[in-house]
């Protein structure tokens, strides 16, 4: 069961609703308020299912938010990460993850993350590599880290997905294997766009929580989509984070490209908030076709077009690559060699930041005992590399 607010963030909204009253926070005092009994029930309730996977966000980010209308007055970020969970329990993943967005003191950002784990099997990628199989408990441990900093968010794990239209055609090709998988196209490509839209959906969720909370018709300034297996190995720009136009970046390999030749991807995407309902969305026709499927079932060529008419920048490049089978596994960085078709197809340049790719991810790898180091600690050294070694544009 996947519920946005936690035992905490009850207790501070009964907390407040006592303010209104005039009446100083105290549970025998709460007994004397029709509504505030309902909280005590609640409260009561949410303490006694504590054990729900669902994470509970801390009460000290909630009071630093909820206290006040200061804290949705700021730009608010969200994040979505959605997907196989893969090596998102890595140090390199999770770790740069939260270095990367969280480092502008004048941007919050909340997480939402829309995860899948075989805790016994493990999962298989398109080249049919196996990643290791991971504990549910440990999936949930490091997303307890991105709970912790966000004052809005949720965590879902192993929640049940959207599935294609049962009464569509979607042609022959849709039912060959994708890639080296043993997974069909349609289930391969549809798969990921439908966590997505799961993942937006509890974004909108909070959103609507907020609205209530605080009134207006507020909502996010930008919602960015991740991967959660990939890592970041430079900073992020402030303008990449709130960005003016769509941002899809540098491609990770051939496929379809926008007008000016650029290529089209699904790993990252920033995006304005006016822009991500075409995004997070765009998998519901693969839901609602009932008959023949007359359009691409690939989910590069559907961002294609859904984003045909709009205004957006493919030229960006974002420091990242995948961190496909775990820190261990060679050519980590291969990928960002592709950055030059991104870089009016400057050799040298992508060559450049390979090569910082390849410093950041050896500094990281022998930080001897980094998974036991104190995780503010290592998000201030993470920091101190990147402005030390600045990637040129």
């Amino acid at each position: 069961m996947s519920t946005l607010w936690s035992f905490e963030s009850t207790q501070l909204l009964c907390t407040q609703r006592a303010a209104l009253l005039h009446a100083p926070f105290s549970y025998t005092q709460l007994v004397y308020s029709s509504f505030l009994v309902i909280c005590i029930y609640a409260l009561v309730h949410l303490h006694i299912s504590a054990w729900s996977p669902q994470l509970q966000i801390s009460e000290a980010n909630r009071l630093h938010v909820a206290s006040s209308s200061e804290g949705v007055s700021t730009s608010r970020v969200a994040v979505c990460l959605a997907g196989a969970a893969r090596t998102f329990v890595e140090p390199l993943t999770f770790q740069t993850l939260i270095a990367a967005l969280t480092a502008f003191d004048d941007v919050k950002i909340d997480f939402f993350s829309w995860l899948s784990n075989d805790p016994i099997k493990g999962d298989v990628n398109s080249k049919s590599a196996k990643y290791p199989a991971v504990r549910n408990g440990e999936v949930r441990r490091i997303a307890a880290l991105f709970a912790r900093s966000s004052n809005f968010g949720s965590f879902s794990l192993n929640e049940a997905n959207y599935e294609p239209s049962s009464t569509c055609d979607f042609g022959v090709s849709a039912k060959k294997k994708f890639d080296r998988s043993t997974e069909t196209v349609l289930k391969r490509q549809t798969d990921p766009m439908f966590k997505r839209e799961k993942c937006f959906e509890t974004i909108v969720a909070a959103e609507e929580e907020i609205q209530l909370q605080f009134g207006g018709d507020w909502r996010y300034k930008t919602i960015i989509s991740l991967r959660p297996d990939i890592f970041f190995f430079s900073e992020l720009k402030r303008e990449q984070i709130l960005p003016h136009a769509a941002i899809f970046p540098a491609p990770a390999h051939d496929g379809p490209r926008w007008a000016d030749g650029t290529g089209v991807n699904d790993h990252v995407a920033f995006l304005p908030r006016a822009e991500a309902e075409n995004f997070f969305k765009m998998a519901q026709v693969y839901r609602d076709c009932n008959g023949t499927f007359h359009g691409a079932v690939n989910v590069c060529s559907r961002i294609k077009e859904v984003f045909q008419n709009s205004i957006i920048d493919s030229t960006a490049v974002i420091p990242y690559s995948l961190n496909r089978l775990g820190t261990k596994s060679e050519g980590i960085c291969d990928r960002v060699t592709h950055f030059k078709r991104n870089i009016q197809k400057n050799t040298t340049k992508a060559t450049q930041w390979r090569k910082q790719c390849l410093d950041f991810t050896s500094w990281f790898l022998s930080q001897n005992g980094t998974s036991v180091k104190v995780f503010g600690e290592m998000m201030r050294e993470i920091h101190n590399f990147w402005k030390k070694n600045q990637l040129n544009d």
